[in-house]
């Protein structure tokens, strides 16, 4: 994976949204739209990972409000190209109860060397019905990262690489408490993370495809761990 696509859209509020549903509301709008597609709609119905990921909008409210009234801009990022300009194409001069698509663009990226990745929406992992937090320890939240890049590297290049067990360098938890997130009448807790990946090529692949596909799970359902990287 040498490069992903970026798809910047601008979205009108038609209402208030709290941040712990922006998430959510943002999946369903996504659905919504994936449906009048038939290549779309099917990625949608599929079990597993969609290889696709968003953000939260920006500018954020320091009130943790978005504005009804006002012009947001979000962000969806894959390495599939069709996915990409789907969403760019099927997206113009869409709407529903929340929002209205005033315009798309898309970029193709290439970071060559991606020295940190951090999220800017929370990152989730389960641990069978249950969610992640400090107390179940730092091992085990390095081998679900690293176990889940791997699947979404390999479910992309449609090829079982095997990859070296250790690919970051440095982990931090930013938060001290559980972010938590609404999301179908029940709770899900995330948290901001801050990675260093290594230099070597295994590694690199890794952290290309968590900046591509977003970091863990439910990357496609409310926006979860969407990532900043910085590149040497």
């Amino acid at each position: 994976m040498e490069y992903f696509y970026e798809v910047e859209i601008s979205v009108y509020f038609k209402q208030d949204i709290s941040f712990k549903w922006i998430g959510e509301r943002l999946g369903i709008y996504l659905n919504h739209i994936m449906e009048n597609d038939f290549f779309l709609s099917e990625l949608h119905q599929s079990e597993g990972i969609k290889l696709y990921g968003y953000n939260y909008p920006s500018p954020f409210e320091k009130n943790k409000i978005y504005k009804a009234g006002k012009v947001y801009v979000f962000k969806i990022r894959t390495p599939v190209e069709n996915i990409a300009f789907k969403f760019m194409n099927k997206i113009q001069q869409s709407e529903n109860a929340d929002f209205k698509c005033l315009g798309s663009q898309i970029h193709k990226r290439i970071p060559k060397i991606i020295e940190t990745i951090q999220t800017t929406t929370p990152a989730v992992i389960t641990l069978g019905k249950k969610y992640w937090t400090k107390e179940d320890g730092a091992d085990m939240l390095f081998d679900k990262i690293h176990n889940n890049l791997v699947k979404k590297y390999n479910l992309y290049s449609a090829k079982e690489e095997q990859f070296n067990t250790n690919s970051l360098e440095f982990l931090q938890v930013m938060n001290s408490y559980p972010i938590i997130i609404n999301y179908k009448k029940g709770l899900i807790f995330g948290h901001k993370l801050n990675i260093r990946f290594k230099m070597d090529e295994q590694s690199q692949k890794l952290a290309r495809t968590a900046a591509a596909c977003s970091l863990l799970e439910k990357n496609s359902s409310i926006g979860g761990g969407f990532c900043l990287y910085k590149t040497l």
